[in-house]
C-alpha cells in the first residue's frame, strides 16, 4: 500500500523503570524542512504518552488486583475486622450465618471493650499488643454466650501495619461439639467390655480396644496391620461362615454369626460377633 510518507520520525516509549512499552511515530506526506522542532515536540509527547500508558497499566492492575482481592474474601467464610491497635473497629467482611452480640456494622467506631464481655475483651487486647509487637500471627480462642447457648470461636490475628491487625473469626461450635462427642465415643468403646475391632475392607485390622486383648490375648501391637482371621482362624468355623461374612462386607451390610476363634495360647473361645461398616 502506498501511502506517500515523505517524512518519518520516531521516539521509543520508556516506563520508570526504563522498560521499553513502544514508538511513538509521526509521518507527513512532505518532507521535514528541520528535524529538530519536531524531533523536541515528539520527546515531551513521548513522555507524556509512556507516562499515561503506565498510569492507565497500573490503574488496571489495581483493578485486578482488587478484584482479585474481594473475589478471595468473599470465598473466606469467617468474619473479617480490621481492627486499629487500641482494639477500635474500623472495618468488616461479614459472614454468612454468623451469629454476633450485635450486628457486624454496629461494631464500626467502637472498641472491643465497648462489645465484648470483659475478660475476652482484655484478652482481645492482649492479642492485638502481641501480633503487633512480634510481627506475627496470633490465635485467640474464646466462649460468648449468644440466646442462652455458649458458642465457641477462634480468631486470627495477623499484624497489617504499624498499629492495624487484621481479625478472621471463625465460629468453631460445631467442631468442638463433634470432638466432644469424639472423645465420649473413644471413651465409650476403650472402657466396654465388649470387644471391639476396627478393621479396613480388606479385613486389616486398623484398631482393638483393651477388650479384645484380653478375650484374646493379644496385644494391640500385635494385632494392628493382620488380617482378622488369619490371627484367629481356629478351624473349627466352616468356610461358608466366612464367605457370608465377607460377603455382607462387601456388599456394605451387617453380619451376625457365631464364631469359635483360637486365642493366642492356643485355646479356644466362642464369640457372638456384630459385624458393621462404617
Amino acid at each position: 500500500v502506498d501511502l506517500s510518507i515523505e517524512s518519518y520520525m520516531g521516539h521509543p516509549l520508556f516506563d520508570s523503570a526504563g522498560k521499553t512499552l513502544g514508538i511513538l511515530v509521526i509521518m507527513d506526506s512532505k518532507p521535514l524542512l528541520s528535524s529538530e522542532p519536531a524531533q523536541s515536540i515528539l520527546r515531551i509527547c513521548a513522555a507524556r504518552a509512556a507516562a499515561e500508558l503506565e498510569r492507565v497499566r497500573s490503574e488496571r492492575t489495581l483493578r485486578d488486583s482488587e478484584s482479585r482481592n474481594r473475589a478471595l474474601l468473599e470465598a473466606i467464610p469467617d468474619l473479617i475486622f480490621r481492627i486499629r491497635g487500641d482494639g477500635t473497629y474500623l472495618d468488616f467482611k461479614p459472614a454468612h450465618d454468623f451469629p454476633t452480640l450485635v450486628p457486624p456494622e454496629a461494631f464500626l467506631g467502637k472498641n472491643t471493650v465497648d462489645i465484648l464481655p470483659p475478660e475476652v475483651a482484655q484478652e482481645s487486647l492482649r492479642v492485638i499488643r502481641r501480633a503487633l509487637e512480634t510481627g506475627a500471627v496470633q490465635t485467640h480462642r474464646y466462649q460468648l454466650v449468644l440466646d442462652s447457648e455458649p458458642r465457641d470461636y477462634e480468631a486470627r490475628i495477623a499484624p497489617a501495619g504499624p498499629d492495624e491487625v487484621i481479625a478472621s473469626i471463625r465460629d468453631v461450635t460445631e467442631r468442638h461439639r463433634a470432638a466432644q462427642q469424639m472423645r465420649l465415643l473413644s471413651s465409650a468403646v476403650e472402657n466396654t467390655a465388649d470387644s471391639v475391632v476396627i478393621t479396613d475392607a480388606a479385613g486389616v485390622i486398623q484398631y482393638v480396644n483393651p477388650a479384645y486383648e484380653i478375650d484374646t490375648g493379644y496385644e494391640a501391637g500385635d494385632l494392628v496391620g493382620k488380617t482378622t482371621p488369619r490371627v484367629l482362624k481356629s478351624g473349627r468355623t466352616d468356610r461358608a461362615t466366612y464367605e457370608r461374612l465377607w460377603n455382607a462386607v462387601a456388599r456394605g451390610e451387617s453380619f451376625k454369626s457365631e464364631l469359635v476363634n483360637r486365642r493366642k495360647d492356643g485355646s479356644f473361645y466362642e464369640v457372638d460377633i456384630i459385624i458393621s461398616p462404617l
